[in-house]
């Protein structure tokens, strides 16, 4: 899913600023637009980047959807989201996960469709989250929702009542 849907569905909703970061030039040009059309162009930044970078601003709320996966280097990456938080800020990340890794078909095609050096799995995000004893974590696996629940509407429903919960009393 597109992240993009999730800045403009905030910034629709609240008074907030955002900033979507993308490894698609084509994604963020087409994000510049809706935000253009929607009016949402003076708080709705869009940016070709990735995490590895470091961000230059602070943020209440960054949510990493489906982006944290095409790290190069994890442990920086989650660095320099940690480091982007404000005093009391949140960090979201909702991602697909390996099981484990191997090199069967399935695996192999994964990697080459989302554009991946390597397959990360649960556990290794976990590892690396331990080193932040301040940070709260919730962990909340979709896993048995998305095997049961396949088409998008049923999904995107479900994901956005998860949002509500867990940004309820953010804004």
């Amino acid at each position: 899913m597109w992240s993009g849907i999730w800045e403009f569905f905030l910034c629709n909703r609240t008074e907030c600023s955002s900033i979507g970061i993308s490894l698609s030039e084509n994604e963020v040009q087409i994000a510049q637009r809706i935000a253009i059309k929607n009016g949402l162009h003076n708080r709705c930044t869009f940016i070709f980047q990735n995490f590895d970078q470091l961000i230059e601003d602070k943020f209440d709320l960054i949510l990493a959807s489906g982006s944290i996966k095409h790290s190069i280097d994890l442990p920086k990456t989650i660095d320099n989201l940690v480091q982007s938080l404000l005093p009391g800020g949140k960090l979201i990340i909702v991602e697909d996960f390996f099981i484990k890794k191997n090199s069967s078909y399935w695996t192999k095609t994964l990697l080459r469709e989302w554009c991946l050096k390597s397959p990360y799995t649960i556990e290794e995000y976990l590892k690396k989250l331990e080193f932040y004893p301040n940070l709260e974590m919730k962990l909340h696996d979709l896993t048995l929702f998305l095997i049961h629940k396949k088409t998008a509407k049923l999904y995107f429903q479900f994901v956005m009542s998860f949002f509500r919960s867990t940004l309820s009393g953010v804004f």
